[in-house]
Order: structure tokens, then C-alpha cells, then sequence
């Protein structure tokens, strides 16, 4: 059987099986997602975090964690996109060392390997 290289180990990573695997997605939510914009998204998931710790957000770093929020987001996105560790270099505009840099420093193959 020939090898295809265009088919590398994240041709099947998909956040959302990821996350109906642990219950906490289901068909009927994407629908709704779709609805909100990113920055409503995160404002929400921001407000529902705050009550939870009854508004105690105080000292947790935001400002400084909105960068490393956002790079493992766009590392999980990139991987479930593409088939391939290079497709997802190129897609972000990183040469493939530098994907592998950024996907250790944020563990993102472990998100998507910690059920399998």
C-alpha cells in the first residue's frame, strides 16, 4: 500500500467529536454557536466563568493570558483543519519547526490524543 503524505496524523482530529466524547457538545449547540460572534462568545464564556466563581475573576491574569488563549485555539483549529502536521504549518504561515515548537509549548496533540 502506497504512503500519502497528504494524510499525516491529524487527518481525523476534530474538536467537536473531542468534545461530544465528554458531553459537552451536542448537534443542536452548533446550530446556536453559530448564532454568536467570537467576541460574544468569549464575553460569555467569561461571565458564566466569573459566577461560577461568584465573581471572583480578581487576580486572574486576562490581559496577560489573551495571547495563550488564543494561540492554543488557533493550534487546535489548524490541526482539525488540515490533514497533515505541514498542511497546518502552511495554513498558519509557520515553517514546520516553528509549528512544533508552539504545539509542545501547548500540548495541543494532547487534546486531541487523550481519549484515543
Amino acid at each position: 500500500m502506497k504512503n500519502d503524505k497528504s494524510h499525516g496524523v491529524n487527518k481525523d482530529f476534530s474538536i467537536s467529536k473531542i468534545l461530544k466524547k465528554k458531553g459537552f457538545y451536542r448537534d443542536d449547540f452548533e446550530f446556536f454557536l453559530a448564532q454568536i460572534s467570537f467576541e460574544d462568545l468569549i464575553a460569555l464564556k467569561m461571565e458564566i466563568s466569573a459566577k461560577e466563581l461568584r465573581g471572583f475573576m480578581y487576580g486572574f491574569p486576562i490581559s496577560f493570558s489573551v495571547n495563550n488563549i488564543v494561540n492554543d485555539s488557533i493550534l487546535k483549529f489548524a490541526l482539525s483543519a488540515t490533514s497533515s502536521k505541514k498542511q497546518a504549518a502552511a495554513f498558519l504561515g509557520l515553517d514546520y519547526d516553528a509549528l512544533k515548537v508552539k504545539l509542545r509549548k501547548f500540548k495541543t496533540e494532547e487534546f486531541f490524543n487523550e481519549d484515543s
